[in-house]
């Protein structure tokens, strides 16, 4: 009887929990995108994130508010890794807001931009990732020509 009553206790908690994941991850859905920030970009950056690390990549954004970045980083100027990052991003309040899948706050970068006379893009960080030593992080990316 007792392990019936506890079952009927925790199973509410258990659905508001999935139902808040549920919200959680709807949030992103209605997000508003610059469409000029649509495309393919590339960027590089030297000692920003870390003093040891140099970073070059190229990110694809879509109208869907989704992106896919590949990216090398060069570690203290001889180690080479590679990766590929695939996430959100969105406009809100007219900052720039990107998170690699799975979505998460604490993963969430946020970013003031202004789109250049030429086409580039300039990132200013507002609030980044823990693992970032710079918190004055900035960047510029420069849009691939469409073939």
């Amino acid at each position: 009887m007792r392990k019936e009553f506890a079952l009927l206790l925790i199973i509410p908690f258990l659905m508001f929990g999935c139902a808040m994941k549920k919200l959680a991850v709807t949030d992103y859905v209605n997000k508003s995108i610059d469409i000029k920030l649509c495309g393919s970009w590339s960027g590089s950056e030297k000692g920003q994130q870390d003093s040891m690390l140099d970073k070059y990549w190229i990110q694809q954004r879509f109208p869907n508010g989704e992106y896919l970045m590949i990216y090398t980083a060069i570690i203290d100027g001889e180690d080479v890794e590679q990766f590929a990052e695939k996430g959100k991003w969105w406009i809100e309040d007219g900052m720039f807001y990107e998170s690699p899948f799975p979505v998460s706050t604490s993963l969430t970068s946020k970013y003031i931009y202004e789109i250049m006379e030429n086409g580039d893009v300039k990132f200013k960080a507002k609030l980044l990732p823990n693992s970032f030593e710079n918190k004055q992080y900035e960047f510029t990316e420069k849009k691939l020509k469409d073939r």
